[in-house]
């Protein structure tokens, strides 16, 4: 089980201060609150694929019972001692540390596999307790640009594409919802004028910039409450319950 990313990438999009960018400031929010809207609040959770760890501190910050495991050989972000592990393949715990998660989150992972149904079923697999899948992908075939293309995308996702993966894996939808319904929008029209996304994630510098990437996030959590879910965005938040 690998993913497509290697050192040069996680130096791109998860620098020091990433967390304050107005994008990482929004989706984490949007993520903590489909669980909490969810009823997955106090459920114990691993997110698979975490990275250095910023959306794991964050929900722990939020009183989420989280746990991330990172297969990358990477630095986790501070505070996260004992809850971000990085180097090791979920695969690889053994079964008392498995048994305890009821809930699976990948968020924005199985996009870089070729086969997404069959790293997520091993996963399910392996954690065998799990009963909740929390699941964020890149959204919308038709914004497909150089971006997907440098990190190695296999797809972007909609709806049905969504559905029939989790009714695949024996789980049945419980909350869906595209999200970065602007951000859709204007990828949408950069393509159509022929300009290139930035491929790195620059964390913002001084109180000015931090205070306008603070602002800029809240628009898009506004946005995230008040659009319809159906209605198209850059990415889709998905959470599902096993089948009985």
């Amino acid at each position: 089980m690998t993913t497509t990313f290697n050192t040069n990438d996680y130096d791109l999009i998860y620098q020091d201060g990433v967390e304050a960018t107005y994008w990482s400031r929004a989706r984490n929010n949007i993520i903590y609150r489909s669980i909490k809207s969810a009823g997955l609040k106090r459920l114990p959770i691993i997110e698979v694929g975490c990275g250095r760890g910023i959306v794991t501190r964050f929900l722990i910050q939020k009183g989420v019972d989280c746990i991330g495991v990172e297969l990358a050989e990477i630095p986790p972000v501070s505070g996260v001692e004992g809850k971000v592990i990085t180097g090791k393949n979920a695969l690889d715990f053994d079964t008392s540390f498995k048994s305890k998660f009821k809930a699976l989150m990948l968020l924005d992972v199985i996009e870089h596999l070729e086969d997404d149904y069959d790293f997520v079923n091993k996963l399910l697999q392996a954690y065998g307790n799990v009963e909740y899948l929390i699941v964020a992908v890149p959204a919308r075939k038709e914004i497909w640009s150089n971006f997907d293309d440098f990190y190695r995308h296999f797809r972007r996702y909609d709806m049905k594409m969504v559905n029939e993966l989790m009714d695949k894996l024996g789980y049945e939808i419980k909350s869906e919802r595209y999200f970065f319904n602007f951000v859709y929008f204007m990828i949408w029209l950069q393509n159509k004028l022929n300009i290139k996304r930035k491929l790195d994630n620059l964390p913002p510098k001084g109180a000015f910039s931090k205070m306008i990437h603070k602002i800029v996030a809240s628009g898009f959590v506004l946005e995230y409450l008040i659009m319809p879910g159906k209605f198209y965005g850059s990415s889709i938040m998905c959470i599902a319950r096993k089948k009985k």
